[in-house]
Formats: structure tokens, C-alpha cells, sequence
């Protein structure tokens, strides 16, 4: 099963724990890039932070200052613009595909006991 609303988080958390993020002086709001991924797998999650750092590097590659400082931040924007290009890999038809077998699986080994 793809994980649920507080496992991705939990995600989210583990995968940036040592990573450099920041808003304006504020950590970034892990929950709220939460809520724009539903039903994202772990690995869509890892893409999707890996595509973050990716965006940073650019961003700092790109910018006025050509010395590319190594201890770079990773923002809310470098999140969003990752958002555009990172897709959940389970589609919905897929999902409900395997819920439906998942449930008769379990409804089977309930009728051989």
C-alpha cells in the first residue's frame, strides 16, 4: 500500500532531517509540501527531495554569484518547481486496482480459518 498522510510526513522528515531547508529565516513547512503530495510512494518522495536539492544547485549555479557555495539552502520554491516536474508513479486506476485485490486476499484468508 502506498503510505498514508502521516507516513509520508514521516517520510518527508527522515529523507531532510540533515538536509539545509529554510523560509525567509524559517524552517520549511514539511507539512504543507505534505498536502500537495497524496499518494506519492516513498520513492516518489526521494525524487522529489532529490529534485529539490537538484533545483537549489541550479538556483545557486544561475544566480550573480558565480563561487558555488557548497553550504546552499534548499527553499520552498526549489520544493514547488520539483512539484512540477515529480509525478506519482501508482495512478489512481492502479491504486484502486490493487485495494480491490488486497481486500479479496484478505476476505479469502478470513474464509480458511
Amino acid at each position: 500500500p502506498l503510505p498514508s498522510k502521516e507516513d509520508r510526513l514521516s517520510i518527508l522528515q527522515t529523507i531532510t532531517k540533515d538536509l539545509p531547508l529554510i523560509k525567509e529565516g524559517d524552517l520549511i513547512n514539511l507539512e504543507a509540501i505534505n498536502e500537495k503530495i497524496d499518494g506519492f510512494s516513498g520513492a516518489d518522495i526521494a525524487a522529489l527531495v532529490r529534485e529539490a536539492q537538484l533545483n537549489a544547485l541550479k538556483r545557486i549555479k544561475n544566480s550573480n554569484n558565480k563561487s558555488l557555495d557548497l553550504n546552499f539552502i534548499i527553499t520552498n520554491n526549489d520544493f514547488d518547481e520539483s512539484i512540477k516536474s515529480i509525478f506519482k508513479s501508482v495512478s489512481d486506476k492502479d491504486k484502486a486496482k490493487y485495494e480491490s485485490t488486497d481486500k479479496k486476499e484478505t476476505n479469502t484468508e478470513g474464509t480458511n480459518e
